[in-house]
């Protein structure tokens, strides 16, 4: 069986955009992969857990680490990514598309812009086992904890896969969720990313597909700027993003308000 781990970035609101990334491997060698990047976090300078957004800031694992350093670990977790062939699944938004079709929305998702990130990753990983010939391959999809959010997402998850279950075979709006049923192995879960090691590897490259939406002059002064294109070339690259066609269709196929 295959298993997917997926983590975020941006999605404070207050960089440009809000990226949900992760990896995929089959089952059985993700127990190798996390003995290497523990192994790793061990080594000087040693940390109990890795994230990014700390080796970028020096803070928390990284407080007081010279740059160097820090860069240093990273190098070194990465060529942990390439040597263990991670499979990059991803999807962004950028928030100011985000917002512009949020004022137009009613009822328990609105405000929630992880819940498109969610369903995105899914449908990326459905188009993913299709395109490398992989489908139906059974998946457990597993992400860092999202709190609230995550919780509305995983709820919502569970009825559309009910809904497919009873009328898949004569609603085609349930079609991708009834073919998504044939791959998802169980309820998704949330998980912390302290404990769980893969959930690590999905924090470094959804930090540095974020960074990579913000403006250029924001990059360039980013002394990790160099992660990306190291990284991306571990993902898919036949993952869809929301741009704003996307959210012009969703807002096409939407039920209007209630006072329109």
């Amino acid at each position: 069986m295959l298993q997917a781990y997926f983590d975020d970035s941006g999605s404070d609101g207050k960089q440009v955009g809000f990226v949900l990334a992760g990896y995929v491997l089959p089952d059985q060698l993700w127990t190798k992969f996390t003995d290497d990047w523990r192994e790793e976090c061990q080594r000087p300078p040693r940390i109990s857990y890795f994230k990014m957004a700390e080796a970028a800031a020096g803070l928390g694992q990284f407080l007081s680490v010279p740059i160097e350093f820090r860069q240093y670990k990273v190098r070194n977790l990465l060529e942990l990514i390439d040597r263990h062939k991670l499979h990059g699944i991803t999807t962004n938004l950028h928030w100011q598309d985000f917002k512009n079709f949020n004022a137009g929305l009613v009822g328990p998702a609105k405000n929630i812009p992880y819940g498109p990130l969610f369903f995105g990753i899914l449908d990326n990983i459905l188009a993913y086992q299709h395109a490398i010939g992989w489908f139906p391959h059974p998946i457990q999809v597993d992400f860092d904890d999202q709190g609230g959010a995550g919780r509305f997402a995983i709820q919502y998850f569970g009825v559309l896969m009910t809904l497919a279950e009873q009328y898949g075979d004569s609603q085609q709006a349930f079609a991708t969720i009834k073919t998504l049923h044939q791959i998802i192995q169980g309820t998704p879960r949330m998980l912390d990313d302290k404990e769980h090691v893969p959930l690590q590897a999905a924090d470094m490259l959804a930090w540095s597909l974020r960074l990579q939406m913000e403006p250029s002059s924001v990059v360039q002064h980013n002394p990790f700027a160099w992660l990306y294109e190291d990284i991306r070339k571990t993902v898919w690259p036949g993952c869809m993003r929301f741009g704003k066609k996307t959210w012009e269709a969703i807002a096409s196929q939407l039920p209007p308000p209630p006072d329109a």
